[in-house]
């Protein structure tokens, strides 16, 4: 069932999905809502929602205290996000880049290109990376952005 992200708990399950291009945003809520309206865990329906954050960002969540979500349901998902990508060009699934905040704007930085980054300067020590790595609402809260030395870029340092 689908309730506003606000009312989750702070131990709500979460899962941070991010896009390189900006978050088609009206027209995925419906198909999002519809998702979260259906999304069940072995016959059960799942308490869930979810937030688009700084137009790059999906945030799905699962409050577990009221049904905690499985493998399966988990896997519902991903396959979800595929046709989303596959029906509107929105992907959510790369895995090889990052955010990084310089200057309150968010910067597109592909793995490849960190150690560069590194030797022109451009990321340093103290520049905010998005921690696409939080797991409840509460991390979230706390840990959306960490330094990058506080990160698991600190060896390229």
């Amino acid at each position: 069932m689908h309730v506003p992200f606000e009312i989750l708990p702070k131990n709500t399950r979460i899962w941070v999905y991010q896009s390189h291009s900006p978050i088609k945003e009206k027209i995925l809520t419906p198909l999002f809502q519809k998702f979260c309206e259906e999304w069940m865990s072995h016959g059960n329906q799942l308490r869930c929602s979810f937030i688009w954050k700084d137009s790059y960002f999906l945030i799905l969540g699962v409050d577990e205290s009221f049904h905690p979500a499985s493998g399966c349901s988990i896997d519902k998902s991903v396959h979800f996000l595929q046709t989303i990508e596959i029906n509107y060009g929105q992907s959510f699934l790369r895995r090889d880049f990052l955010f990084v905040e310089k200057e309150s704007t968010l910067h597109l930085l592909l793995h490849k290109n960190i150690k560069e980054s590194i030797k022109n300067g451009f990321l340093k020590k103290n520049i905010y990376i998005i921690n696409t790595a939080v797991s409840s609402i509460e991390q979230y809260e706390k840990e959306w952005k960490l330094a990058a030395e506080n990160t698991w870029i600190h060896k390229y340092f």
